[in-house]
């Protein structure tokens, strides 16, 4: 696949995996998408019948989640956003 149409399909399937998140979120339907997939291509293009052209980009769980389930209360730490990027044209 050349750069462009990679770098494209790659932006066209974060959108539409941010719509099927949101329209999931709205039915009550938990996600969890992940990147992670994209090492097991030849796994999963052998299950799929994927061409030797497509690419696993990311897969996504989907179910009911149980909001009262301990696995549900873990917090990662994360860093403060100033101190990776700097937000330009914005007050405050």
């Amino acid at each position: 696949m050349a750069p462009l149409r990679t770098m494209t399909a790659c932006v066209a399937s974060a959108s539409t995996s941010a719509a099927r998140i949101i329209a999931a979120k709205a039915r009550g339907i938990a996600t969890c998408p992940q990147v992670a997939f994209a090492q097991f291509r030849e796994l999963i293009a052998s299950h799929l019948h994927m061409s030797p052209d497509e690419v696993t980009a990311l897969g996504m769980s989907m179910g009911y989640g149980d909001p009262e389930a301990e696995v549900n209360e873990t917090r990662m730490p994360r860093e403060r956003v100033q101190d990776f990027a700097r937000l330009l044209g914005f007050s405050g």
